[in-house]
């Protein structure tokens, strides 16, 4: 949830040696300085036993194009390939985790999605959500999913809690446990609960699920507690999938920055209310 799409440019080739062989590597850059080994770092907190990349110092990103059986062979091909290589640019919006079974060559197994880039403040606001809630998992909606850390500090943080206990059970405890300034909970077709935590207004919709460790955007709305935001989830992927596709990273800011700009325009004249009869911010 920390970590948004990335652009990643293929450019420079480097040896790497090993002794006896050599590898050549294609090394990426990225727009934003240490994206990559960011990312590393809390994917290996997350999976603790697959420390091979940084076990050996410090991890360097790479794509490996070849092993060659010496360097001075690794650094011909090396010349032979920069006199013709284009560079190439990617853009990465998921991870994959790689494996294999017996003698069987490695395959992606699970794909998981990279998240908006919330701040600091709403990740940990996400967490604490997590830990008080009994081990539901929360994933966020509205415009908070589409802008991440550009979320405007005004704005309501909207969340998607998923878990298997009973919605009223775990609702009651998060209002007792998060410590919040004030707290509502309001019945009716989308039941949510609102609070006010450290200056942050929650909304927060929850689905009673045993669908296992799936992301809910595939799940059949129709057919979750909380469709309303499943069907946000998969709206705002395939919304971004569409765009990074269709026109790269650069189009994907600039469509945060005028989703930003429609928003202060909303606002500044006092039409981006729900309870006041207008569209919500969301629906802007």
């Amino acid at each position: 949830r920390r970590h948004a799409a990335l652009e990643i440019r293929l450019a420079h080739f480097e040896i790497f040696e090993h002794g006896r062989s050599a590898s050549l590597v294609l090394v990426p850059e990225t727009s934003t300085e240490g994206a990559i080994e960011a990312l590393q770092r809390d994917l290996e907190a997350v999976f603790p036993s697959c420390r091979e990349q940084s076990s050996r110092g410090a991890y360097r990103p790479h794509l490996t194009v070849g092993k060659l059986p010496s360097a001075e062979e690794a650094r011909r091909w090396k010349t032979e390939l920069e006199s013709s290589w284009e560079p190439l640019t990617i853009v990465v919006n998921e991870v994959a985790l790689l494996a294999r079974r017996d003698e069987e060559p490695f395959a992606a197994r699970v794909r998981l999605p990279l998240g908006p880039g919330l701040g600091d403040g709403d990740a940990a606001l996400l967490e604490a959500l997590e830990a008080r809630s009994g081990g539901c998992r929360a994933f966020v909606l509205g415009s908070t999913a589409l802008l991440g850390a550009d979320r405007p500090q005004h704005s309501d943080l909207d969340v998607l809690l998923v878990g298997s206990r009973p919605r009223q059970a775990v609702l009651v405890d998060l209002g007792e446990a998060m410590g919040a300034a004030w707290v509502r909970h309001i019945d009716g077709r989308f039941p949510l609960l609102q609070m006010c935590v450290n200056g942050t207004k929650l909304d927060v919709q929850y689905c009673c699920s045993n669908r296992g460790p799936e992301q809910p955007a595939s799940w059949p709305a129709s057919e979750c507690e909380a469709g309303s935001g499943v069907a946000a989830l998969k709206d705002v992927a395939t919304l971004q999938n569409r765009i990074l596709e269709g026109f790269g990273l650069r189009g994907w800011h600039r469509y945060q920055q005028g989703l930003l700009c429609v928003k202060c325009w909303a606002r500044s004249r006092c039409i981006d209310s729900n309870a006041l009869g207008y569209l919500g911010g969301i629906s802007w």
